[in-house]
């Protein structure tokens, strides 16, 4: 986009509407996810209680290491790779062409202009995506540690434990069900923008090849990457839930075939019926307000039809395939 402002071709309706499309999306996020703030911290509360001081520890270091990717990696790539011919393109299309005279006070708002641009919008798309991630991540540990707990019981243990094993995994589900609420339009908007801030540095490096100068390559690959890196981890740690649910319910009934032969007194018979519907229940899968689905095997797909869509749309002509 910087570079399309320095061409007779800046106006190109494709690039433009993307990039218009993406920032309308990632924004509305913003709002989705102000407007969910009480249930989010509700929910993060929750969570708090029962997480252990190593994931909270890797949850610190994601957040610093997005931190460091965009305000010190991008700002630093973006540097080495722009020479003084393209500095003034840049700085036209971030200052909006006003004419500076103090070299210093030029490089200072451009400086601050590019990391408001770039920098500090995505940094925020990150936290949004980490927050939700980070819940996605902690359900799915939870029921890897409740299926482990169920296979590691002796038969007599695990009889014992039917109430507390019930409370617990329903607990688990009750997490489950306020993230789906919680998050289901923040995580729509999140991924559809970033669909459309992929299919943007796609188009631009395939529609204007004799503007991808280094600078610009860096840019727009950068984005490419991380936002694709985005959209799939949103499948992938959210795929992981309905597989983990499927395990414990594996695990359980392979316990339950360990202790046929024990006597059940008739509380513990309950408590088992009460236990057995919980894991019998469907397998829960998030999704964006039920329009797309975040399992595993929906990330090639979703990949797959981004690529086909993205060139049919482009509709490249045959001299830049050449070219």
């Amino acid at each position: 986009m910087l570079a399309i402002s320095r061409s007779d071709d800046w106006m190109n309706w494709k690039v433009n509407l993307s990039d218009i499309v993406t920032e309308t999306l990632l924004l509305l996020s913003w709002y989705s996810t102000y407007f969910q703030k009480k249930s989010i911290l509700h929910l993060l509360q929750k969570i708090e209680l029962m997480t252990t001081p190593m994931i909270k520890n890797k949850i610190n270091a994601c957040v610093i290491i997005a931190a460091f990717l965009y305000f010190i990696c991008y700002p630093i790539g973006i540097i080495a790779s722009t020479d003084r011919d393209n500095f003034d393109g840049y700085s036209h299309f971030l200052l909006y062409r006003l004419v500076i005279g103090n070299i210093l006070l030029k490089y200072i708002c451009y400086a601050i202009k590019m990391l408001l641009h770039f920098s500090f919008t995505q940094f925020c798309n990150s936290v949004i995506l980490l927050l939700y991630l980070t819940v996605c991540h902690y359900v799915s540990a939870s029921l890897e540690k409740f299926k482990e707990d169920i296979v590691a019981m002796p038969p007599e243990e695990f009889l014992k434990e039917q109430p507390g094993l019930s409370e617990r995994y329903s607990k688990i589900i009750a997490v489950l069900q306020d993230t789906q609420q919680t998050f289901s339009l923040t995580s729509l908007l999140q991924c559809l923008g970033f669909i459309a801030s992929s299919f943007t540095a796609l188009s631009f490096l395939l529609l204007f090849p004799e503007a991808v100068v280094p600078s610009v390559l860096f840019e727009n690959v950068f984005s490419l990457l991380t936002t694709s890196f985005s959209m799939i981890l949103i499948f992938y740690i959210g795929g992981r839930i309905p597989v983990k649910m499927a395990e414990v319910r594996n695990a359980f009934y392979a316990k339950c075939a360990m202790t046929s032969s024990v006597q059940f007194g008739p509380d513990i018979r309950l408590e088992f019926f009460a236990l057995s519907k919980l894991v019998d229940l469907p397998r829960m899968v998030l999704s964006g307000c039920d329009i797309v689905y975040y399992t595993k095997q929906n990330i090639f797909s979703a990949l797959g039809s981004f690529i086909t869509y993205s060139l049919l749309l482009l509709q490249f002509n045959s001299q830049t395939l050449s070219n």
